[in-house]
């Protein structure tokens, strides 16, 4: 009698455990920087053949100032979505968030929501990892942006509409897109224009934005393989895409230390040394 007593004890606590763990629907969870999920169906357009899994969803991440890092699974169940909104300034028509500087999107992300990044300007760089839909007006306004690197093959990638663009001093939008460079998996360039960046024939019609949301910026040459590397820009010896004091230092430290970069090799004579910190002065002085 004593051991089925404590059997329905054991099995009462287990059940009780059990019950306070499970994660049910509309459930949220704020990690320790103020990053917002919700657990729920993503349910956006059918169009996009959505799933009915559960999964967590980044609800808010305005409290994050600088970097986020998004959470790859809470309490065992993955973080699939970026939800609608999520790191824009409702408050604000073009939804500026200055705060936000860069993302680092774990690889069970797969649906980035309606405007999620929406006038995040000084985002500079995102790694999508397996990020494959990207809804409307994703990252409209992110005019600090500068590199979108995408890794799936374009036969797995689905866009929304004016994921790109830039919002004209009346809310809407025309051809004018963000700076930045899009790079797409090595070997897949030319699947990526043929599906995303043809001219468009109807910008009336959201639907067939998907086939030409990447043509301004095919245009502009900027849509690039991976490993296509930036061409150096002269005299930026620190890679800090700028030519100012900062590279004079880090020539000088070079010569110091014996550890030459041959691209700082300003006046092509083979070597670095104080002829190739003469010349990045004058870079300065002639800007």
């Amino acid at each position: 009698m004593k051991k089925e007593l404590l059997f329905l004890v054991l099995a009462f606590i287990a059940f009780t455990v059990q019950s306070q763990n499970k994660i049910e629907e509309y459930d949220q969870f704020t990690d320790e920087n103020g990053i917002v999920y919700s657990y729920e169906v993503d349910n956006w357009y059918a169009s996009y053949e959505d799933s009915d899994e559960l999964s967590w969803i980044v609800n808010n991440g305005l409290a994050v100032t600088g970097h986020a890092v998004l959470l790859n699974e809470i309490q065992g169940e993955k973080v699939r979505v970026i939800g609608a909104g999520a790191f824009r300034n409702w408050d604000d028509m073009a939804g500026v968030n200055s705060n936000l500087t860069g993302i680092t999107i774990p690889d069970n992300v797969e649906i980035i929501q309606m405007a999620a990044f929406l006038g995040c300007k000084n985002l500079k760089t995102i790694d999508l990892n397996n990020v494959r839909r990207i809804d409307y007006a994703t990252f409209v306004n992110c005019t600090g942006l500068e590199e979108i690197h995408i890794r799936v093959p374009a036969s797995k990638m689905k866009f929304g509409w004016t994921v790109f663009n830039i919002m004209d001093e009346e809310g809407g939008f025309g051809t004018d897109v963000i700076p930045a460079t899009v790079y797409v998996p090595k070997g897949e360039l030319q699947n990526y224009i043929a599906k995303f960046a043809n001219p468009y024939e109807n910008p009336e019609d959201p639907m067939a934005w998907e086939e030409s949301v990447l043509y301004e910026i095919y245009k502009a040459g900027r849509l690039k393989e991976e490993g296509d590397a930036p061409s150096p820009i002269p005299g930026d010896a620190n890679g800090d895409k700028m030519v100012d004091v900062d590279d004079v230092n880090a020539v000088i430290n070079m010569i110091l230390s014996d550890t030459p970069d041959p691209s700082i090799d300003m006046n092509g004579d083979g070597l670095v040394d104080v002829d190739d910190v003469n010349a990045i002065i004058n870079i300065i002085l002639n800007q």
